[in-house]
Formats: structure tokens, C-alpha cells, sequence
């Protein structure tokens, strides 16, 4: 891809990439590599839904709400509800240790010690021929 190059070169290349972390895909073929110790930098690594539960506020049930949805929360406990959809209320009963993700044309309920797998679940996806839902 060239300087100039408009976003459909630049959406074809990037659809060929490996999708990996930086750790791998830079950092252990790189050489002459420094580490400098360093503390409290307000760094976190958000590489799952259920990670946004150590830098957002919770409130008294230990829950955390986002989005532009309306949200209902009765008897729920340490669940995170995301909502993307403006006029959509989300409404939670009696449930505790949830990820509750409504984002476009998909809803996406499980337990928050399964918020790793989600990885699997993009992978089925895109397998199974349905990449417009990742």
C-alpha cells in the first residue's frame, strides 16, 4: 500500500494480516530491545469484557453500566450490560456474574469467567461464513 492509497487498499491489506498479538508478532522477532521498569503508568490491558471491571466505577452491587442503552437492573449483581442500541432498554432479573453485550445485530449473554472464550466464538463466526457478526 502506497501514500495516496484510499480505504479499500488499505481494508484489503489489512483482511490479509495475521491477527496476533503485539507481544508475538513484533516484540519477540524484534532485537535491540530495552526494558525500563516503570510503576503506575494507568496502564491496563483490556483484552476481554470482563477486564473493564478493574478501571470502571461499579455501583453498590458491583455492576457496570455502558452504552446508550436504558438499563433496568433488579436483583443483578457483579454484571456488566452494554448497550449500543439509543432507544433499546437492557433489563436484568435476578442474575449475578454476567456479560450483557448488545452491540448492532447481536446480543451476547455469558457467564463473565467465560469472558475469554469470546475468541472461540469470533472464530466460529468467521468459519462458519458469519463475519458481518464479529
Amino acid at each position: 500500500v502506497v501514500s495516496g492509497a484510499g480505504p479499500d487498499e488499505y481494508a484489503a491489506v489489512w483482511s490479509t494480516l495475521p491477527t496476533q498479538t503485539i507481544d508475538y508478532g513484533v516484540m519477540e522477532h524484534a532485537g535491540q530491545v530495552s526494558v525500563i521498569p516503570a510503576d503506575d503508568l494507568g496502564w491496563c490491558d483490556i483484552g476481554s469484557w470482563d477486564r473493564l471491571f478493574e478501571i470502571l466505577a461499579a455501583d453498590a452491587s458491583g455492576n457496570v453500566a455502558m452504552g446508550q442503552s436504558e438499563r433496568l437492573m433488579i436483583d443483578t449483581r457483579n454484571t456488566l450490560v452494554y448497550g449500543e442500541g439509543v432507544g433499546r432498554l437492557v433489563v436484568t432479573l435476578g442474575v449475578d456474574d454476567l456479560l450483557v453485550i448488545e452491540a448492532g445485530d447481536v446480543l451476547l449473554v455469558c457467564p463473565r469467567d467465560r469472558a475469554e472464550d469470546l475468541r472461540g466464538v469470533v472464530e466460529r463466526l468467521i468459519s462458519g461464513g458469519l463475519a458481518e457478526y464479529t
